[in-house]
């Protein structure tokens, strides 16, 4: 009994040890309000422990597992909340790092947690306002402004991060963050360089462009012979052929006398700085700053066409106008966010600057993969890189 004891003794003082630990590293890392979770935690296990050691075993039975019922649910709420959440990737937009079907693994305490803005994005506690028809119709919105409390690090470029579309916010997206506040940013022929420093996109391996040829019947037997996929479409007033593939076998396409050109798939009706005077594409754009907090702008025409969206919807401005001001200095911090497979990636370009606030986690490791009723063994715990 007596080696017994010790020994429940020692399990006590090890876990004791472990939240003292826990939270001094919160104090020490200024993450007060995880210190404060640590403390709540701890104080159910052990109000758990005192409840499993009265001698009444009928007044053991109804304090214990009641208190035992909240612990699970709440742990379960905390964790999903604060810590890590699993999320499942539908689109090929990541495809090289991250894969259709792929179900990832995200840390949201890396960044620091994004708290909710609505109780439809508390688990568990959204299922009550499901169920309320007046709640249903503003879901989607913001019910009070959303906060974001302090984590262990920055944004990195070429982090892997998910985030809350900037135009649609009940849509979460997963893109590769290519650029932080106050990097210039500029696309050339689908080449992408920040701060004039070329990023070179290895992760992908199929790429998709456009064949203008006057001799559409002999293009037909180069990509069969290539075995490349392809079809016929047609471009405004002209009929394009739309292949896939590795890019060196397309390139080759361009060097036969009857192929026109090979371009990249256009899709620039829904470009972020689509007008007259910017004329950009999805291939072709910029330059542009990404505006970080304290960042001052001259409120030009040309800086309101490139800023003034930004502005009103996240810098809680009502109308910008340089009637009313000669200058703007930014609140807040912003990110550019591009998928990998960028010939195929809804992103920065047509969403335009990620707000901070819209930052939910980062993407660390994919749990499994299982896609078109098959599992993908070789992607078992992958790390996102």
């Amino acid at each position: 009994m007596e080696i017994k004891r010790i020994k429940n003794n020692i399990k006590e003082y090890l876990l004791i040890l472990i939240a003292l630990v826990a939270i001094v590293f919160c104090l020490v890392e200024k993450m007060y309000w995880l210190s404060g979770i640590i403390i709540a935690i701890a104080g159910m296990v052990y109000l758990l422990y005192c409840f499993n050691k009265l001698s009444n075993k009928l007044l053991r039975r109804l304090s214990y597992y009641p208190v035992l019922v909240v612990f699970i649910f709440t742990v379960i709420v905390v964790i999903k909340l604060f810590f890590v959440e699993i999320f499942h990737i539908p689109t090929d937009s990541m495809e090289g790092s991250i894969n259709p079907g792929d179900r990832i693994i995200a840390n949201k305490l890396e960044y620091g947690v994004r708290l909710p803005n609505s109780p439809f994005e508390i688990p568990w506690v959204n299922l009550a306002f499901y169920l309320n028809k007046s709640a249903r119709e503003k879901m989607g919105q913001p019910w009070w402004q959303s906060k974001r409390l302090k984590g262990y690090s920055e944004v990195e470029q070429n982090d892997v991060i998910i985030f809350k579309s900037p135009q649609y916010n009940k849509i979460t997206l997963i893109k590769r963050c290519v650029a932080l506040p106050g990097d210039t940013v500029e696309i050339v022929n689908d080449s992408l360089y920040v701060n004039s420093i070329y990023l070179k996109n290895d992760k992908v391996t199929n790429y998709r462009r456009v064949i203008y040829t006057s001799n559409s019947n002999a293009v037909d037997s180069i990509l069969n012979e290539k075995e490349l996929f392809y079809y016929h479409y047609m471009f405004n007033t002209a009929y394009g052929i739309v292949v896939q593939g590795k890019l060196s076998d397309i390139s080759q396409i361009n060097t036969y006398p009857f192929v026109d050109s090979v371009i990249s798939f256009p899709n620039n009706d829904s470009i972020f700085h689509n007008s007259s005077r910017f004329n950009w594409t999805k291939s072709n754009y910029g330059e542009v700053v990404i505006p970080k907090a304290c960042m001052k702008i001259k409120l030009n025409s040309r800086n309101i066409e490139l800023y003034g969206k930004t502005i009103e919807q996240f810098e809680n401005v009502s109308s910008i106008s340089s009637d009313t001001t000669a200058y703007y200095t930014f609140k807040n911090n912003y990110y550019w966010c591009m998928g990998d497979n960028r010939d195929n990636s809804y992103d920065s370009r047509f969403l335009g600057f990620i707000p901070e606030s819209h930052i939910v986690a980062k993407a660390c490791l994919v749990l499994y993969s299982h896609h078109e009723s098959k599992m993908n063994r070789g992607r078992f715990l992958k790390k996102i890189e």
